[in-house]
């Protein structure tokens, strides 16, 4: 069983079983800032229909810029996902939004900049991230598959009651772009060859820099070879030795690496 120890007091993971929906979210919404910065968390409960199958949503994350926005479905992990997940994902990630988005949900948070957030309803299609409170095999890729993310906030309990929440997977971001796309040289498993060098020399220095990948950072260097340019682990690389990856730039400046899932009927 995985635990934590922090100033001297050991956190025992809860079992998937051990936590309520209801008491979930509450915990993801007592710490939205630490687990979501840079966005406001509303709830989000209004129905969607595609196709005539409906999904409902627990909340959405508004980027403070109102350039993005995220539909975030959260699901405990004991649940099917092709029952109950993927069914979801699909409808939320097919929907059409616009402005009764928006009316609902400044009646929800009435602080909300009206103008900017039928805008952001109308004209951009949000993004769809699955909230879980454990690492599920498996999960990851079917999620990929239909557009979303995997987003994994774990919560450790204490002796006395003190809980805490460890997150992996990935994370919802903001005011993102595509720096290239890349995947792991596969004769120097430590290198990984983009597709867009010239992009890259203009974003990266050859300096150590930090990328993350699936909740963690590690260290990395550019090295230019010709008209190659490669990125070099400090240490082992952390990414698949298969499968292609985006390096992304997003709104706070980091870098981070994100699985694209294979094509349909490909490895």
């Amino acid at each position: 069983m995985a635990r934590l120890l922090a100033s001297g007091t050991r956190f025992d993971a809860l079992a998937p079983t051990a936590i309520l929906k209801p008491d979930y979210l509450q915990l993801l919404v007592a710490h939205e800032k630490d687990l979501f910065p840079g966005f406001q968390l509303v709830a989000f409960d209004r129905p969607h229909i595609y196709e005539q199958d409906e999904a409902v949503p627990d909340f959405v994350l508004i980027d403070e810029q109102y350039k993005s926005w995220w539909i975030a479905v959260v699901q405990m992990a004991y649940k099917s996902m092709e029952e109950d997940i993927l069914p979801d994902i699909s409808i939320l990630h097919r929907t059409t939004y616009g402005i009764l988005d928006a009316e609902h949900l400044l009646a929800t948070k009435a602080d909300l900049d009206a103008k900017a957030l039928t805008w952001l309803t109308i004209q951009e299609q949000p993004n769809v991230v699955v909230i879980t409170n454990a690492p599920r095999p498996g999960w990851r890729e079917p999620i990929e598959r239909e557009g979303a993310i995997l987003c994994i906030v774990e919560v450790f309990q204490s002796a006395d009651g003190q809980r805490v929440l460890r997150i992996n997977g990935d994370q919802p971001t903001f005011a993102s772009r595509v720096v290239t796309t890349c995947q792991v040289d596969p004769t120097h498993p430590r290198m990984v060859t983009v597709d867009s060098p010239e992009v890259l020399v203009a974003e990266v220095e050859e300096d150590p820099f930090p990328i993350e990948y699936n909740g963690a950072t590690s260290g990395w260097v550019r090295i230019t070879m010709s008209d190659t340019v490669l990125l070099s682990a400090e240490t082992a690389t952390p990414l698949p030795k298969t499968g292609r990856f985006e390096l992304i730039r997003i709104g706070d400046g980091r870098l981070l690496f994100r699985h694209l899932p294979a094509p349909t009927g490909g490895v």
